[in-house]
């Protein structure tokens, strides 16, 4: 498309609309300060919205290089033609896609110069913005915007490059991306978007930059994790801090009624619960089958966060749905100061399951002996039966832990001779 010029110098459509108008004192400031014709595409683009890759300008019929100092002679002479992108060949978008990917500012720029297309794809669908953001290449983001690159295009996985960059915390390029006009809310599959993959990834300059933007802390997808129970699982509590500042819910529930706190204390991120329990949030919340976080904390063995727990007042003998305590999973599992903990804190030491196992049965077909030492030390029964008729000794000799059963015996032997 060619387009035509009058004075003042006036760039239009051959039809005589114009497109853009310079004045007088426009074009003897490029002359005064010795702009290149490359200014002049610069500012054509910001008054056309057309790149100043697409733009190729005419004097006398030779094209200007855009180092040329810009001399508006003869502009009635001046033309414009626009120009189509286009894609290179499997060889030439290849080589695009690594001069990207590698920071090659210089090949870039030449390339696009060419009218090689800013939205060319890997062959793994990978967009030429999405290469440059995982590598942190800001001035080739920068050209590659300049030249209109789709900034919201998504990969195979729907991850747009503000997505890569915000995974990666890198807090300049999510801002480029951002002034960009970059949709921060854009979710890519499973229905997390950029504050999420920065809260996963404890990047809290990126999480602040985005909230500070209007994004999302929450999925509009239905039980997906909220960007405060990534950040509580993975144990980041700045991002924490700045969540619970922005207001996030600190009860939130995801998969199987899942909160950050439960998430926090399973994965032992001491912390992250304290942080959570001094923001408010519910101490004896549970999931669908009846967890809490208390139960959490007991099974993986994390005694500091059931001190944290127990003084906050969680509940100590909730059952879960098959009736395990907290005091079951710790037996179970051998955790013995876990155990110490929850019986000096008044755990029943007798609860039931819906087998009818007690603590003492589960610690001792698991062999473990210091768990089975100290619940007969807090005076558990040590002759109830489970479900089948089973006894604490029974189950530890149907294992084969000698050891349990040496200390059941001689422990029964004492009592009967008391």
């Amino acid at each position: 498309m060619v387009f035509g010029c009058t004075q003042p110098m006036q760039i239009c459509f051959l039809s005589g609309t114009i497109v853009a108008e310079f004045q007088e004192q426009e074009l003897d400031f490029m002359v005064q300060s010795n702009k290149p014709v490359r200014a002049m595409k610069e500012h054509l683009a910001a008054r056309t919205g057309i790149s100043r890759f697409r733009q190729t300008l005419f004097h006398d019929g030779i094209a200007l290089e855009d180092d040329v100092p810009f001399t508006p002679v003869s502009v009635s002479a001046l033309q414009l033609v626009i120009s189509d992108f286009r894609d290179g060949g499997a060889a030439t978008n290849g080589a695009f896609i690594s001069a990207c990917e590698e920071g090659q500012l210089d090949e870039v720029e030449a390339m696009l110069q060419e009218r090689q297309n800013p939205d060319t794809k890997s062959q793994n669908g990978q967009a030429a913005i999405h290469v440059a953001a995982m590598k942190a290449h800001l001035e080739v983001i920068r050209l590659l915007l300049e030249a209109g690159a789709d900034k919201d295009l998504m990969d195979p996985n729907a991850r747009t490059a503000l997505h890569a960059a915000s995974a990666s915390g890198y807090t300049e390029v999510v801002r480029e991306l951002l002034e960009a006009g970059a949709d921060r809310d854009s979710a890519k599959r499973h229905g997390r978007v950029a504050v999420h993959l920065a809260s996963e990834n404890g990047h809290w300059e990126v999480v602040q930059l985005l909230l500070d933007t209007g994004a999302e802390m929450e999925s509009e997808k239905r039980n997906t994790r909220a960007a405060l129970h990534l950040a509580s699982e993975m144990g980041h509590l700045e991002v924490v801090r700045i969540l619970l500042e922005a207001r996030a819910d600190k009860d939130a529930t995801a998969q199987n009624g899942l909160t950050p706190l439960l998430l926090a204390s399973e994965f032992g991120h001491l912390e992250v619960v304290r942080k959570l329990l001094g923001a408010g949030a519910k101490k004896d919340a549970s999931t669908y089958n009846g967890s809490t976080a208390l139960h959490w904390a007991s099974l993986k063995g994390h005694l500091e966060i059931v001190q944290e727990l127990l003084e906050a007042g969680a509940a100590k003998d909730v059952p879960r749905e098959d009736g395990f305590t907290a005091l079951h999973f710790a037996c179970e599992w051998g955790h013995v100061e876990v155990a110490r903990a929850l019986l000096k804190a008044g755990a029943d030491k007798n609860a039931l399951t819906i087998d009818d196992e007690t603590a003492l049965h589960l610690s001792a077909e698991q062999g473990h002996l210091e768990a089975v030492q100290l619940l007969l030390e807090f005076g558990v029964e040590r002759n109830a039966l489970k479900h089948g008729g089973a006894t604490a000794l029974h189950l530890a000799a149907e294992q084969g832990h000698s050891e349990v059963v040496d200390f059941l015996e001689t422990a029964q032997q004492t009592m009967a001779t008391a």
